[in-house]
C-alpha cells in the first residue's frame, strides 16, 4: 500500500512540476490535427506511403498483392495498406510471431490517430481512445470499420467497465498524454486479468508541444512496475524515428494486490 502511495506521489509531483497550461493545451491539440491533416494525410494523398517500409512489411507477410493488383493503388487503397502495415510493425517492434495475435479479442488503443490500427487487426471489438476522434470524422480521416469505436475522450478517464479489454495498444502515445500515471492507472483497470499491454513510446527525447514528456527507460519501468514484463527491448534511432524507441510487452496481474 505504501509502494503505491509513494509511486502515486511521484507521478502527481512530476505532473505538477510539468503542467500544461490551458493554452498550451489548445496549441497542443491544434498542432497535433495540424500533423494528421497537413503532413501525415497529404503525404498518402500526394501517393507516398508515411512509412516507408510499408512495401516491405505487406511483402514478406504475403499480402502486398491483395491490395496493389492492379498497379498503383489509390488513396484508399493507400489508407488500407498503412493500416495494415501498422499492425505487422507492431507485432514485429514487441517480437509477437502470431499474426493472429489480435483476432476475436477486444482490443483498446490509446492515441490511435488517424492510422487505422483497430480497423486492420482483426479484433473482435476495438475501441480508440481519441481526444481529436470528432475532428478526424470532419476531415474525413476515419476509415471505416463496423467493430471499430472512436471515443473522443482522454486516455486519463477511460469511459470502460473494469476488466473489459484483452488488450491496450500505447504505440508514441504514452508521451503525448497529460497525466501518464493516471493513463497507466486506466489501462490496468480496465483490462482483464492476464490481459496484455503493448507500449511502444520514443525515450530520451527532448519535449515538444506534442510531446511533453521525457521518458527514460528506467521511469518507464517505474511507471509500469505493477504490471507482470514479458518482455522489454530498445531500438536505437532509425531513418524512420527521431529517438530511440522503447518497446514492452506485459500482463496484468491475475490477482489485484494493494
Amino acid at each position: 500500500m505504501l509502494t503505491r502511495i509513494r509511486r502515486a506521489l511521484y507521478w502527481r509531483l512530476w505532473h505538477f512540476l510539468t503542467r500544461i497550461p490551458v493554452w498550451r493545451k489548445r496549441e497542443k491539440k491544434h498542432a497535433e490535427l495540424v500533423f494528421w491533416t497537413e503532413h501525415w494525410d497529404a503525404k498518402l494523398r500526394r501517393g507516398e506511403f508515411w512509412y516507408p517500409d510499408v512495401p516491405t512489411l505487406l511483402r514478406l507477410a504475403g499480402e502486398w498483392e491483395q491490395f496493389a493488383l492492379n498497379g498503383k493503388p489509390d488513396y484508399e487503397t493507400m489508407r488500407l495498406m498503412e493500416a495494415r502495415a501498422q499492425v505487422l510493425r507492431i507485432l514485429n517492434e514487441t517480437q509477437i510471431d502470431d499474426r493472429e495475435f489480435f483476432v476475436g479479442k477486444t482490443v483498446v488503443e490509446i492515441g490511435p490517430g488517424a492510422v487505422g490500427f483497430l480497423e486492420q487487426c482483426g479484433a473482435k471489438l476495438g475501441i480508440a481512445i481519441e481526444p481529436l476522434a470528432r475532428e478526424f470524422q470532419q476531415h474525413g480521416l476515419l476509415l471505416p470499420g463496423c467493430t471499430t469505436v472512436y471515443l473522443p475522450v482522454s486516455a486519463e478517464s477511460i469511459p470502460l467497465l473494469d476488466n473489459f479489454a484483452d488488450i491496450v495498444v500505447s504505440r508514441n502515445s504514452l508521451d503525448h498524454v497529460k497525466d501518464p500515471f493516471r493513463v497507466v492507472s486506466e489501462v490496468e483497470r480496465i483490462l482483464v486479468p492476464g490481459g496484455c499491454l503493448l507500449l511502444i513510446v520514443d525515450v530520451d527525447h527532448e519535449a515538444t508541444i506534442t510531446e511533453p514528456h521525457k521518458f527514460t527507460r528506467q521511469s518507464l519501468r517505474y511507471l509500469l512496475s505493477r504490471f507482470e514484463t514479458i518482455r522489454e527491448l530498445e531500438y536505437e534511432k532509425t531513418e524512420m524515428t527521431e529517438a530511440r524507441r522503447f518497446v514492452g510487452v506485459y500482463r496484468k496481474c491475475r490477482t489485484y494486490c494493494q
